[in-house]
């Protein structure tokens, strides 16, 4: 994933914030698909606010300490309910997977 973002910045498709915007974008489509529908809200409601933000706050977003710490507020409450959809669906990381597939191996 890293290389993806990396990559994805490096070659001037997108901006940092298109990254982080479609953080909060994939929460609420994953929770619509699983019918949970606080989740998807808070999901939309981050993506409007970041559009919001970036249409008609431009001068709040010159203060030095203010982007960094919406973009980290934004991946920390979406990593957090990202882990409970996962957990209220039964879904386990890959990486927790493999790890159990990795026991019958010969």
């Amino acid at each position: 994933m890293l290389v993806t973002i990396f990559t994805t910045l490096a070659h001037g498709e997108h901006y940092f914030v298109d990254l982080v915007v479609a953080v909060p974008f994939e929460l609420a489509i994953q929770a619509a698909w699983t019918q949970r529908w606080n989740t998807m809200a808070v999901g939309f409601g981050l993506v409007a606010g970041w559009f919001l933000l970036l249409r008609y706050g431009v001068h709040a977003i010159i203060k030095p300490a203010l982007p960094g710490t919406l973009v980290m507020v934004t991946l920390l409450v979406c990593g957090y309910l990202t882990s409970q959809l996962m957990r209220s669906t039964g879904a386990e990381p890959k990486s927790r997977e493999m790890a159990n597939l990795s026991a019958f191996a010969p």
